[in-house]
């Protein structure tokens, strides 16, 4: 099996070599199409590269790549996994414990929590409150007052929903 093998690679080594040449020289084309701000630079090494594969390539990698800049951002990639990791290791902490100060109230629906937690990174927090208001005359008021008393901030979220005249049969609305 290997001597066939090795007997192929031997009779077609130069259309493997142009392959191998071809794939590397293309992945190149697409990093320099990719990264290159400027037109003028691009197309150049668009050039150079189809070309001159072999010079074009080796060109390209000592000359068009900015090597100080991918390292710098190689570091803040790897700076920003460390502090995505350490914020989810301490809000599924917080969740935890939040969780179970209040374990009575939230009795079986702790696996609905959890759900919402892995799926949405949305922590599980306490002192909160919602309320459903269902018109403008309700809404605004209410609004103008949250707004006057925020020290902080006030988390909105408003849904409209248009009414249907079959649904509201069957809801008796």
């Amino acid at each position: 099996m290997f001597n066939e093998i090795w007997a192929f690679i031997k009779l077609h080594w130069e259309a493997i070599g142009l392959t191998i040449l071809y794939f590397f020289t293309a992945m190149a084309a697409y990093k320099a199409l990719m990264e290159t701000r400027s037109s003028g630079k691009t197309l150049a090494y668009l050039l150079l590269l189809f070309f001159l594969p072999g010079v074009g390539l080796i060109v390209y990698m000592t000359v068009g790549v900015n090597r100080r800049i991918n390292r710098i951002y190689g570091r803040k990639w790897l700076s920003n996994v460390r502090l995505s990791q350490r914020l989810q290791e301490y809000l599924q902490q917080e969740s935890r414990t939040v969780l179970l100060e209040h374990a009575d109230l939230v009795r079986n629906k702790h696996g609905i929590a959890r759900l919402l937690f892995r799926d949405t990174l949305s922590p599980v927090t306490d002192n909160n409150y919602a309320e459903l208001l269902l018109n403008g005359e309700q809404k605004f008021p209410r609004l103008l007052e949250a707004l006057k008393l925020a020290t902080d901030h006030i988390h909105l979220s408003i849904t409209f929903l248009k009414k249907i005249p079959s649904a509201a049969k069957s809801w008796k609305c």
